[in-house]
């Protein structure tokens, strides 16, 4: 289901796994508009308007960059944090820079191989972390409104909300008009379809892999997953557990080569 009530986002907040975590930022950049667009609630994107697609898919543009540069300081510093997580191994300090000889809050960790590993922390990153600690809230905040408002609608629908859109001016709420809904039958007719044409473009890929084997999509990154097998429920498991939140389709492999219903 695209929609999760804010019980069900709290829950997987709570429950979710390091690797899932590692796994979600490492692939965000070669995540497309439609992914983020889901993420943060939106409806989707092919199906909008020109006028309500554009504020949209400005939204999710400033949303993928936003997510890119939190990503970019959560690898950079993840084993700073694993140092502090893990037996505390980080001790304050002050760096010297040295071409301009200006000092520094440091921290020092060591690292999984016993060596000293020093990390600076000038005003500018101190301020940049915390507004991204900011904005990571605001964003919660849009996207537990967003999937609030898409859990209400049962029938397709082409409705005007007024919503927080992320983005410059973001959580102000505007008013975006004739939104179109689809169900949720709509929405996974549409993920099948777009997993079928993936399998065309990869069908030498296919061509290679065991017919009856059920295969596994990622519609937004466009690649069949290294997980292949017979039996359903194995090839599920992999692929989510490999690629939490990823929009997966699964698919079995027809005696012509071809891919149906598993």
């Amino acid at each position: 289901m695209d929609a999760l009530s804010p019980e069900e986002v709290w829950k997987k907040l709570a429950q979710y796994q390091t690797v899932e975590i590692v796994n979600f930022y490492r692939s965000i950049k070669r995540k497309g508009p439609s992914y983020i667009a889901n993420l943060a609630g939106y409806p989707p994107l092919d199906l909008q308007e020109s006028q309500s697609k554009a504020v949209l898919l400005r939204s999710t543009k400033q949303l993928a960059g936003y997510l890119n540069l939190v990503a970019e300081y959560y690898m950079n510093l993840r084993e700073l944090y694993n140092a502090y997580k893990h037996g505390f191994r980080v001790f304050p300090a002050r760096h010297t820079d040295e071409t301009t000889r200006q000092e520094s809050v440091a921290f020092t960790y060591i690292d999984r191989n016993a060596q000293a590993i020093a990390v600076s922390l000038d005003d500018n990153r101190v301020r940049r972390l915390y507004d991204l600690c900011v904005g990571m809230s605001q964003l919660l905040h849009l996207m537990l409104e967003w999937h609030r408002f898409r859990l209400k609608i049962n029938k397709r629908a082409r409705l005007d909300a007024q919503l927080p859109v992320f983005g410059k001016s973001a959580y102000k709420d505007r008013t975006i008009r004739g939104l179109v809904f689809p169900t949720l039958m709509q929405i996974g007719d549409a993920r099948k379809a777009k997993a079928d044409e993936i399998a065309m473009q990869k069908s030498i890929e296919i061509s290679k892999l065991p017919r009856g084997d059920v295969i596994a999509i990622d519609i937004d990154t466009e690649e069949i997953l290294p997980y292949h097998s017979r039996d359903v429920s194995d090839v599920i498991r992999q692929a989510m557990d490999s690629h939490p939140g990823a929009r997966l389709v699964f698919r079995r492999i027809a005696p012509d080569g071809k891919v149906g219903q598993y």
